[in-house]
């Protein structure tokens, strides 16, 4: 739905539920919520929680960030958008509800139904595997051995069809590299079977790299951003080999936006945003982002089309990619 249609539903939504322009003006009266797409624990709640308290400081009342879990992100957003277009309702737009899900034609919208603020924070994925391995020395002796031995080696993004794996199934597919997924509920599985020769390797975020940097080696960090090597202690970013794997700017990347609903007024969406740019330019919001080892997108509203567009078309190409990583493991196994 285009911007002018968005406005059209605004003043629909106005009229049939009453909200005044005195309501407007008078924005906000009461709590705003924040749906989110996942549990209470980790980075991405705290952090989100650091700018719902910033911006709560700049307007006056709570900003509760309600956690949703469940259908990979898609309960939160479909109870969010259950609620009046009256900006009282913010959704945590993350990478896989916003984008992954309609993708994977299990959410009947798309990025472009929402009205953007800005973007939270991004999640860097790295390819790693064992610290002691000596089949292979970097990044691109790592895609060869793949080559070599298509389908012969194992590999984990925890879940099949999650963001890891889209993006995993694309840098296999530009390097025409075959190597088998297996799915695991819990990544902590995963590193135990890759220590003990079961898994060769696997993806992993800079978190969940630092808790086992003993036992494993960053090949390479999957993202453009300069910065995102200093989350790993100095990795070489992917870029960084003259390798083309399809994937630029947020598309390799965990991400976040917040973003209103479609109708939202206008004098509450500058207001939304005003106060959440205040959020984003705190200290305490950077230093979260430097605790959680998380990179700040960096990214205004306007950009908004532009950045989550190319996202949405290069993960609809890494989709693809993933029926290319089927067909190529059945038939090395043949």
């Amino acid at each position: 739905m285009n911007k002018i249609a968005c406005r059209i539903a605004g003043l629909a939504f106005a009229v049939q539920f009453g909200i005044s322009s005195a309501a407007v003006a008078d924005y906000p009266e009461r709590n705003i919520q924040i749906f989110f797409p996942w549990g209470v624990t980790g980075a991405a709640y705290a952090v989100d929680q650091i700018v719902a308290d910033k911006m709560g400081e700049q307007l006056g009342v709570k900003l509760p960030v309600v956690s949703r879990p469940g259908a990979g992100g898609v309960r939160a957003f479909r109870e969010g958008m259950k609620k009046p277009s009256d900006g009282y309702t913010i959704l945590s737009g993350y990478v896989a509800p916003l984008v992954v899900a309609p993708l994977r034609e299990k959410a009947d919208w798309t990025y472009e139904d929402f009205i953007p603020l800005y973007p939270v924070r991004s999640s860097v994925i790295s390819v790693i595997c064992r610290a002691d391995e000596d089949r292979w020395t970097d990044f691109p002796s790592f895609i060869q051995f793949l080559k070599d031995h298509p389908a012969e080696t194992r590999y984990t993004t925890g879940s099949i069809d999650n963001l890891p794996h889209l993006v995993m199934a694309k840098v296999l597919q530009s390097q025409n590299a075959v190597s088998r997924p297996i799915p695991y509920q819990d990544m902590n599985d995963g590193v135990k079977e890759l220590r003990t020769g079961i898994l060769d390797w696997m993806t992993g975020n800079a978190n969940f790299v630092a808790a086992n940097k003993e036992h494993v080696r960053v090949l390479a960090v999957l993202s453009d951003n300069p910065s995102a090597r200093d989350l790993y202690d100095g990795a070489p970013l992917v870029t960084s080999f003259g390798l083309d794997i399809g994937l630029t700017g947020l598309s390799p990347t965990g991400w976040n936006w917040f973003v209103a609903l479609n109708g939202t007024p206008d004098e509450v969406v500058d207001t939304l945003r005003g106060a959440m740019k205040n959020a984003l330019d705190s200290d305490e919001y950077r230093e979260a982002m430097a605790r959680t080892n998380s990179v700040i997108p960096g990214y205004d509203w306007t950009e908004y089309d532009e950045i989550v567009g190319d996202v949405h078309s290069q993960l609809l190409g890494a989709k693809t990619a993933i029926e290319w990583e089927k067909v190529a493991v059945a038939a090395a196994s043949n």
